[in-house]
């Protein structure tokens, strides 16, 4: 029961964030974010939430943190058009929200999709929540798709990874 109120909680943390930052449009879609990243992309969530759009704008790479009684952090592909914005898909192995701050997801130069975080206040170390096990297979981009599948993908657009299979 915890845990779904606490999902429930985010999700509506995740609606009021988007009223009260109005950086999106009536239906939200957000202008000028990639569908495609190069290995070497880092993102924070202490600087934005949404990283990434699918070409056709329905499908968003969302990445952020939320202060509730402890510091959580979550990560997934997001419906833009629904409201509050679901996740399709998460980084988390479990639905509620990982504890930690800081979260970062790396698409790092051995192909690795990593999905790190700082567990604790008291804490400054850095932890892999989940990552791809995709060292050494010649990725070379991550794609978030118009069905909402995020992959990793090589030189020739083959897929190496993919975040759900149909």
């Amino acid at each position: 029961m915890s845990s779904h109120l606490l999902l429930l909680a985010f999700q509506l943390h995740l609606c009021m964030y988007s009223l009260l930052h109005g950086s999106s449009n009536a239906e939200g879609a957000l202008s000028g974010l990639p569908s495609s990243v190069p290995l070497g992309t880092s993102f924070s969530s202490t600087t934005q939430a949404i990283w990434m759009q699918s070409q056709n704008t329905i499908f968003q790479l969302d990445l952020r943190p939320w202060h509730g009684i402890e510091q959580y952090c979550m990560g997934g592909v997001r419906y833009t058009y629904k409201n509050p914005n679901a996740f399709i898909w998460s980084f988390n192995t479990v639905p509620e929200p990982l504890v930690g701050s800081n979260c970062n997801l790396t698409l790092r130069w051995d192909g690795v999709l990593a999905f790190d975080l700082i567990p604790t206040a008291s804490s400054t170390s850095r932890v892999v929540a989940w990552q791809t096990p995709t060292a050494g297979l010649s990725v070379q981009n991550l794609t978030l798709q118009d069905d909402g599948n995020l992959v990793l993908v090589d030189d020739s657009g083959g897929i190496l990874w993919q975040s759900f299979e149909f």
